[in-house]
Order: C-alpha cells, then structure tokens, then sequence
C-alpha cells in the first residue's frame, strides 16, 4: 500500500505542476486556438489532482466507486478541444506570426505528457485492483490526448497553411 500512497503522491505533484504549467503558459501563447488548449489542460488536470487526492486521502477506497464513474462520464480532451482547430480554419489564410518562446513552451508542455503517459503506463503496470489499473488507463490515454493535441498544435503554428492542408487531407482528395 505504500507504494501506491508514493506512486498516487507522485501523480498529484504531476498533475498540479501541470495545471500550474498550462496557467502560465496560456499567458505566454498569442493563438487564441492555443490558449483555449492549454486552459482546457488546465481542467483536466486539476479534475485528476482531485481525484487523485481523494484516492489518497481514502486509503480504503469507499468512495472510489463513485469518483471512478464521474471522471468516466466526462468527455475527453480531445472531444472538449477538437472545435478550437475548426474555429481556427478561418484564419489558415493569414499566417499567425509565433515567436520561440511560445514555440518552446509547446515543446515543454509535449515532454511534460510524455513523461506523464511514461509514469502511468508504469503505474497501471504495478496496480494489484482493476478499478487502479482502470484508473490508470484513463489518465494514460487522457494524458495521450494531451500529446497528441499538443504536437498537433505545434505543427499548426509552425505553419498552419501545412497544417490545414494535411489535416484536412486536401492534397489527398485534390483540392
């Protein structure tokens, strides 16, 4: 039980670092697709700080039950961000001007979820209970979500008249 009370205590400095990571970082961003990104970030990993501490604060897990099918319920982070990139097609025309600094922060935030998918694919691993090892799943595709918007993201400010291009497969499809 002791490693799980450390593994779960790591996973909460994690998330916290990461809320407090994308709060600032959505101030240093110019792309208001890229803000919207990272404060959504923001919730889902306040949403698990929370549920984490509840695990940790109940060493037997009587509420688990609930708190499980309410973080199960929520959409995830690709569902809640998925219509910021549909909003941004109508600025594809001009290309938004990005500095490195914004640039670098994405890069931050992308090894900061790898790092996180990395640590829960090992905690689901060493989980003993379907309902952590569930729990685990879900943080690691969640934080995989994270990713992949993030990454995605990049390539987007990079150069977004690609990005539009290849997303939305018009080379592809001939047009």
């Amino acid at each position: 039980m002791e490693s799980l009370k450390q593994a779960i205590q790591m996973a909460m400095k994690m998330e916290k670092d990461g809320a407090d990571f994308y709060q600032e970082a959505a101030t240093k961003v110019a792309s208001e697709s890229a803000k919207k990104m990272l404060l959504s970030f923001v919730k889902d990993e306040k949403k698990h700080f929370n549920l984490l501490k509840k695990i940790f604060e109940e060493t037997k897990l009587p509420n688990f039950n609930r708190d499980f099918e309410e973080m199960f319920s929520l959409k995830l982070p690709a569902d809640k961000v998925k219509t910021i990139f549909s909003k941004a097609k109508g600025e594809v025309q001009k290309h938004i001007p990005i500095s490195s600094d914004e640039l670098d922060v994405l890069r931050k935030a992308i090894e900061m979820e790898k790092k996180s998918v990395d640590f829960y694919q090992k905690q689901k691993g060493k989980a003993a209970e379907d309902k952590l090892r569930a729990l685990f799943e879900r943080l690691v595709e969640e934080e995989r979500q994270h990713y992949q918007l993030l990454t995605n993201t990049l390539s987007y400010l990079e150069d977004s008249r690609d990005w539009y291009l290849w997303e939305e497969k018009a080379l592809l499809n001939g047009g």
